[in-house]
């Protein structure tokens, strides 16, 4: 594993070859994450700065940005430097749409919207992010409605991008030396499509061990009322999913007061019409109801085999077939989250397949959401 070091400035300053230990989670919907450690001498400390970028060898695309470095003891009390980042859509998080944002289009186009209007061709130039650039654009997604404003840009795109199961990505560019943001759809793999080479997983193919699965409906809302503008009778509301009934039928109520039912058309403020504004509310209540779908989610340590070839016959956000026929398990789901973990032995793949288990910050974040 070689990595190249670029200061704020994108210019090479080095490069290292040499860790103690290496770790990438690359992530469907959410920025990637690294891992290193690394002896605390001085080369290490000017090299490793927060802020600074970091790109894979030998495709130099994948890069990620440093915002942590800790030095500490093991538990043999040698001191060891760790560095941690973010890939570079990691940048979203610094931005908030600003004003009302009113967008239309498949789940792509609004998601680029968003990011060039708050953090490329922004208003106030002070709000530009430098460096970063949108890539080429796919036609991907679903057509959808939505409102934003006050909130925060990297929640925002991935809420939107979620809804058609698109995968969001940046990339380093050596023609220009920028970061470029692009969105992706994995391809099906899975075991009954004749289109792709099917991707199997299963303990009986042996390329699969130490597999987690998980299947819980206790999250679960699949009915939800929306309430948008206005106050007590005269508040405008819609219910999704209404047909539900008995114990299937769990609800969920969705505080959309933010989104107005007013806009600006030249300098006069008017009303949207109800069929628009009822788009709106549907499309935020979907967005709920996906935080709150069941748990399927399986996790396991790859084998690697010549059947099955790591990003060349299955990769990150592929549609994949995971296989226990003792249990009686067979599951069709996207991977999600692929950990790669460079040792002296070799590459480890740790892949997660399906949604993943909310944990108890994504719990509190999603309740001070609604």
């Amino acid at each position: 594993m070689n990595l190249y070091v670029f200061d704020k400035n994108m210019k090479l300053i080095g490069n290292i070859d040499e860790f103690d230990s290496f770790m990438w989670e690359r992530n469907y919907y959410d920025p990637d994450k690294i891992t290193i450690k690394v002896p605390p001498n001085f080369d290490n400390m000017e090299l490793f700065q927060n802020g600074y970028t970091l790109v894979k060898a030998p495709d130099m695309k994948e890069s990620i940005y440093i915002d942590h470095r800790s030095i500490s003891k093991d538990d043999d009390g040698i001191n060891f430097l760790t560095i941690r980042g973010l890939s570079h859509d990691g940048w979203l998080d610094r931005r908030i749409t600003l004003f009302q944002q009113e967008e239309k289009g498949n789940s792509e186009t609004v998601a680029r919207a968003l990011i060039d209007k708050n953090c490329i061709n922004c208003e106030d130039l002070k709000r530009v992010i430098p460096f970063l650039k949108l890539g080429i654009y796919k036609d991907l997604g679903k057509e959808i409605s939505r409102v934003s404003h006050y909130k925060n840009l990297n929640k925002e795109v991935i809420e939107v991008i979620k809804e058609s199961e698109l995968g969001i990505r940046s990339y380093f560019d050596e023609s220009d030396f920028k970061i470029g943001i692009e969105f992706y759809k994995g391809k099906d793999r899975t075991a009954l499509q004749e289109t792709n080479a099917p991707a199997i997983f299963s303990v009986d193919f042996e390329n699969i061990e130490g597999q987690t699965f998980v299947d819980s409906d206790s999250e679960l809302k699949n009915t939800c009322l929306v309430a948008g503008a206005g106050e007590g009778k005269a508040r405008k509301t819609l219910m999704l999913n209404s047909e539900v009934s008995g114990l299937d039928r769990r609800e969920l109520f969705v505080d959309a007061r933010d989104i107005s039912d007013k806009r600006v058309s030249g300098e006069n403020e008017v009303s949207i019409p109800i069929n628009e504004y009822n788009e709106l509310l549907k499309q935020r209540g979907l967005e709920k109801l996906s935080d709150c779908e069941e748990t399927l989610t399986y996790e396991g340590d790859i084998i690697q085999t010549e059947g099955l070839i790591y990003r060349e016959d299955y990769d990150l956000g592929d549609k994949v077939t995971l296989m226990d026929r003792e249990l009686g398990i067979m599951l069709n789901e996207r991977i999600t989250q692929i950990v790669e973990t460079y040792t002296k032995e070799g590459l480890q793949i740790d892949v997660r397949v399906g949604n993943n288990i909310p944990t108890l910050i994504d719990k509190i974040k999603r309740k001070i959401g609604d």
